[in-house]
C-alpha cells in the first residue's frame, strides 16, 4: 500500500493544481482555424457568457503569440452578432491600434513565437440594446492575415 506521507503529498498535489487553474475568461476559438490566444481576461469575467454595462467602458487584456517575424502594423477587429446580424464594432483608430496597446513593455515589430499581450478599452455606448452578443475578436496584420482570434459571448445590461 502507499505510505501516509505519499497519501499527504497526492492530496496536496490535487489541491495545488485544482486552485492554480488559469484565471482567465474562458473563450471559444473562432470558426475558422485561427490562432488561439494563450490567455483572454475580460474585466470582471470569469464565465461566459460576461454581463457588460452600458454607458462604462469594458476591458480586455488578450495574450498571444505573434506568428511572423516583423510583425507590425497589427489591427484590431471586432464584430458583434445579434439575432443573426452581425456588424463591425467601431473602434477607435487608437484602440484598434494593437502595437499602441501592447503591456509590460513590448513594442512592434514583433517576430515570430513572440508571446505579447494586448489591452483593449470597449466603450458600451447607453445606445446599445440589452441583449446577448457574440463577439468575434481578431488580430490582423498589415497583409489581413489573422494573427490570433477569439470569441466571447457577452451580456449586455443596462447601468
Amino acid at each position: 500500500m502507499f505510505s501516509k506521507n505519499t497519501i499527504i503529498t497526492f492530496i496536496f498535489l490535487i489541491v495545488i493544481f485544482k486552485y492554480s487553474e488559469p484565471s482567465g475568461t474562458p473563450v471559444r476559438r473562432c470558426s475558422r482555424n485561427y490562432p488561439f490566444p494563450l490567455h483572454v481576461q475580460i474585466e470582471d469575467c470569469k464565465s461566459l457568457p460576461c454581463e457588460v454595462t452600458r454607458g462604462t467602458l469594458a476591458q480586455m487584456d488578450m495574450q498571444f503569440v505573434a506568428t511572423k517575424d516583423e510583425s507590425y502594423n497589427l489591427k484590431a477587429s471586432i464584430h458583434a452578432t445579434v439575432l443573426g446580424i452581425t456588424i463591425p464594432f467601431a473602434l477607435s483608430s487608437e484602440s484598434a491600434d494593437v502595437c499602441k496597446n501592447l503591456l509590460y513593455g513590448a513594442y512592434c515589430p514583433l517576430y515570430a513565437e513572440e508571446d505579447v499581450t494586448y489591452h483593449i478599452d470597449l466603450p458600451l455606448e447607453n445606445n446599445i440594446p440589452e441583449v446577448n452578443v457574440r463577439c468575434e475578436v481578431k488580430i490582423l496584420d498589415s497583409k489581413k492575415d489573422v494573427v490570433s482570434c477569439f470569441i466571447a459571448d457577452l451580456k449586455v445590461r443596462k447601468a
